[in-house]
This record gives structure tokens, sequence and C-alpha cells, in this order.
């Protein structure tokens, strides 16, 4: 669209403005100058609304998962408005004005998570360095994944040092690309390196007295996050024996 704004005349400071390109566009729709210029503004406008909707809630998603640090969650209408607050501010900061280097971070962001989710699914699976199924529950996970973290640091980091040219041009053009090459290689290698067993069937290997001994952890697990302190019906022996005494075979 900004080449059609170009082509049709618009100034090339001005081309690359979403403005001046759905104006452009809309102009060979409608023959009407006035209808065209009603048609970009209620464009802009449902866009801006539904943009910043669907922001204002995932924001509030991803401040809910600081959650898992305090097991103390203040409710998700409280981060909703805690996010939409963070928002009003930048833009009264004029984040605007510096919008190119922010989606730039962005982008590199974007596609080291997407690196490390594909790594987990396409590499780390298939060797067994992680759970086969997908495990949502957080009482099944840690409250800091350090694959997740790990890998997504490193890959940041490098890419980030390419874009502001400490690697030369050449990586500087190719800085997501490289976030996206390292964050494919750290996965598996922090997964390899991680001591920690996972909480999944999957790190027991098959093994009896493992089953019993996790499940028996997941159950206080779950109990204590959950507040209740009570009575464990669920627990036999053999599980309280697994708690108590990891380093012992079970009876």
């Amino acid at each position: 669209m900004a080449v059609l704004a170009y082509n049709s005349g618009v100034q090339i400071e001005q081309a690359g403005d979403p403005a001046h390109m759905y104006l452009v566009a809309f102009g060979l729709v409608f023959p009407w100058p006035t209808v065209a210029m009603l048609a970009v503004g209620a464009f802009i406008v449902l866009a801006q609304v539904k943009i910043n909707v669907t922001n204002a809630y995932a924001g509030s998603i991803a401040w809910s998962n600081f959650s898992r640090l305090t097991h103390s969650p203040p409710g998700r209408v409280v981060w909703l408005v805690f996010n939409v607050g963070i928002s009003l501010l930048l833009m009264e900061f004029g984040i605007y004005e510096g919008l190119e280097p922010i989606l730039t971070l962005f982008s590199i962001l974007a596609t080291s998570w997407l690196g490390i989710i594909f790594a987990d699914l396409v590499i780390n699976k298939p060797l067994g360095l992680s759970p086969a199924g997908i495990e949502f529950r957080r009482a099944y996970l840690y409250d800091i994944n350090p694959v997740g973290l790990g890998s997504m640091a490193v890959s940041t980091v490098a890419a980030t040092l390419a874009h502001i040219g400490t690697f030369g041009d050449t990586a500087r053009g190719f800085a997501v690309f490289l976030a996206l090459g390292v964050a494919l290689i750290m996965a598996p290698l922090i997964a390899t390196a991680n001591a920690r067993p996972l909480l999944s069937g999957a790190s027991t290997g098959g093994d009896a007295d493992g089953w019993t001994r996790l499940g028996a952890l997941l159950h206080l697990r779950i109990r204590i996050r959950t507040g209740r302190h009570g009575v464990l019906p669920c627990l036999r022996r053999t599980h309280l024996f697994a708690v108590l005494f990891p380093g012992r075979p079970l009876p």
C-alpha cells in the first residue's frame, strides 16, 4: 500500500503513513472524496479499538503470570487496569516517536519466543528432553522455567547486540534470524544441562518407584498451593515414605 500511495502522488515521507495509504486505497473504491475520508476514519477507529482491547486483555494475562511467584493473585481486573495505565503513560511519554526501534525489539522477542516453542515441540519432545504432552497445570510446573527463560535471555541478548551493530552490518540485517537460530540451539542445550527432573511422568523413565514418589510430591504440592493443609486422604503409607525418605527404596 505504501508503493500504491507513492505511485499515486503521495510524497515519499508520507507514503508509509497509514492514513495516507488508506485514503489512497479507499479513494480507488469510492469515487466520492468525502465518503473515502469517512471510510478511512471509521476503519482506523475500528482497527485501533480492536487492537487496544486485544492488547489490554492479553497484557492482563501476561501480568497475571507473576502471581505464580507470589501465590497471591490480585485478580484479572487489577492486572487489566495496571496494563492500561502503563499503556497510557507510554503514550503520554511519546512512544510513537520511537516506534520503529521498539517494533524491532519486539520482533526479536517474538521470534525468540516462537523459536523456543518450535524447539520444544520438534526437538526437545522427540528427544525426551521435555514431557511428551503439553503440561498446563500450574501445580505441575516450575515457577521459573530454566529452559524457556534461559533460551529467551540468550537469544534476545545475542540478537539485540547484533541489531545495534556489535557484530557488523551484515549481522545487523539478520538480527531476527539470529534470534531464531540461537533459540533453536539453546533450548535443547539448556534442557540437556538442566539437572532438575521434570515434573512429569516422562522424567521417571517408566520406573515404578519414580512414578509413586513423583505422584506423592505432586499431590503435596497441589495441596499446599491451594491452601488445603489438612488431612491428605489420598496418600498411603508408601507415598508418605517416598516423600519423607526420598533416598531409600519403597517398602
